[in-house]
């Protein structure tokens, strides 16, 4: 939360001073936004996303509005309610056509995936999640993915079907570990191993005995 407090004053600075020439803040108060949604206040970042919805339309970009309905999305979601963020998803895919950041697509995967699982349909969430993971690895966000796929085997294990979940588990921490968080990957990795066994896949279990024999390897080096 420090971090996120550090930022939050150098963001403020920066808004006075391009304010002070009348310049261009819808860039920052969208950070501002998702900065106070991760540390809570959701209130806040809401009101952050209406002081750029309220800018004049020339000056706020069609990408700069679909991240802007994602996060109010996101924010429904985590307040529980499924029917305002499809609502505000809706909103997003109004400004879709012609996104050159492939990272927003997959947060639309994304949010409809947090939708699924609210209306308790994990089946077509894992489908979106899987949707979300493949789009992050195009647009080459790899920490992103592996996220993206946790919460796609996530979803998996919710439906039962243990065998989905096993692979998408191994695939995040094939990832995780691949970027070298060593620690992310070995706990997924242990994951994916309970979900193997579960599905009572043996090929898929010695797979990921495998990956997690690596993976002690690596620590052990470190």
């Amino acid at each position: 939360l420090g971090q996120l407090e550090k930022a939050r004053s150098l963001l403020a600075e920066a808004r006075s001073e391009i304010l002070s020439v009348q310049g261009d803040i819808s860039d920052i108060q969208l950070v501002e936004a998702k900065i106070a949604r991760m540390q809570g206040n959701s209130d806040e970042a809401l009101s952050f996303t209406e002081q750029i919805l309220s800018l004049p339309a020339t000056t706020i970009t069609n990408e700069q509005r679909l991240q802007v309905y994602l996060l109010r999305g996101q924010i429904a979601c985590d307040r529980g309610d499924a029917a305002l963020a499809l609502e505000e998803l809706q909103m997003a895919e109004t400004f879709a056509a012609g996104a050159t950041d492939l990272a927003l697509p997959a947060g639309m995967s994304q949010l409809a995936g947090r939708i699924h699982l609210i209306q308790e349909e994990p089946i077509m969430a894992a489908r979106e999640f899987d949707r979300e993971a493949t789009l992050l690895k195009q647009a080459g966000r790899y920490a992103q993915m592996v996220r993206a796929l946790h919460s796609a085997a996530e979803s998996y294990m919710r439906a039962g079907k243990y065998g989905l979940a096993a692979d998408r588990f191994f695939r995040s921490a094939r990832s995780a570990f691949a970027q070298g968080e060593i620690g992310e990957a070995r706990k997924i990795g242990q994951m994916a191993l309970a979900a193997a066994d579960t599905a009572g896949d043996q090929p898929a279990m010695a797979r990921v005995q495998a990956l997690l024999a690596e993976i002690e390897n690596a620590a052990s080096i470190k």
